[in-house]
């Protein structure tokens, strides 16, 4: 299966021991922030016909923070998390945190809550620790920022947490409990919904979603899996296109996609 995106992040102590201001210990080195951009590469190939020269293609996962811009965005999703106690969050801004299956994700809810609003057996993420013992509450004792931990009781302070779910990609802007979307526009500009999304490409709904349960991430029946359009991920535009790898490069036929498109995949600036 594979990690589906580049999950911003930092190896904190990775770095020259000799430059840090912390006894003992490297600073902090940045990893997979971002696909390399293009003026890193050695001989730049950019996609035929775009209108701009995007900084890289592909996309980046992770949670936004000070770090993230128009020059180094991250993936926006719509998430409706279910609650440890039945309810949800309804159709929220979210982000996501990791893979699960094909088309499931570990994501958060991005507006915070105070410790006292946590459900027990709910999952959270540390946003802001501030003051708060989230240990108390089912961290763990070496707690940290952007920590994910199940709640074994409400915790007190000034700490803010992330309410965190597992949900699947949906084709609709308000997903239903359990389900979840991200948008993207098409050479067209028409914004189109995702249904299967790498660090590298994306795919529509044109083959549907007919069969299974949603809410198990079982929604997807082969054939219809098989029809659903390729298109180039990135950030920066939806012109042009590439050739693909191993085809003529040729206009696409209704059996062979041979010039993959461009999919600007909506994100956080």
């Amino acid at each position: 299966m594979g990690r589906p995106l580049k999950i911003a992040k930092y190896s904190p102590g990775s770095g020259d021991q000799s430059s840090s201001t912390v006894a003992a210990y490297g600073v902090p080195v940045g990893v997979d922030l971002a696909l390399p951009p293009f003026s890193d590469l050695e001989v730049p190939v950019t996609p035929i016909g775009s209108a701009i020269t995007p900084p890289w293609l592909g996309v980046v996962g992770g949670i936004p923070n000070a770090n993230t811009s128009a020059m180094y965005p991250v993936v926006a999703v719509t998430v409706n998390i279910v609650l440890a106690n039945g309810t949800n969050t309804g159709p929220v801004a979210g982000a996501i945190i990791r893979q699960k299956g094909s088309r499931k994700y570990m994501v958060a809810d991005l507006t915070p809550i105070a410790p006292s609003a946590m459900i027990v057996g709910g999952s959270y993420m540390i946003d802001t620790p501030g003051n708060t013992n989230w240990s108390v509450s089912g961290a763990s004792i070496n707690y940290a920022q952007y920590d994910v931990f199940t709640a074994t009781a409400p915790g007190t302070g000034t700490g803010t947490a992330y309410i965190v779910g597992t949900c699947v990609l949906d084709d609709t802007p308000t997903p239903t409990p359990g389900n979840m979307s991200i948008g993207f526009l098409d050479s067209t500009s028409t914004m189109q919904y995702i249904s299967k999304l790498t660090n590298r490409f994306l795919f529509d709904f044109t083959g549907g979603e007919v069969g299974g349960n949603a809410n198990t991430g079982d929604v997807w029946d082969q054939q219809q899996v098989q029809q659903n359009i390729r298109y180039d991920a990135n950030f920066f535009t939806d012109s042009g296109y590439e050739v693909k790898s191993g085809t003529s490069g040729a206009a696409n036929t209704a059996t062979q996609q041979n010039q993959l498109t461009m999919g600007q995949v909506d994100k956080y600036t």
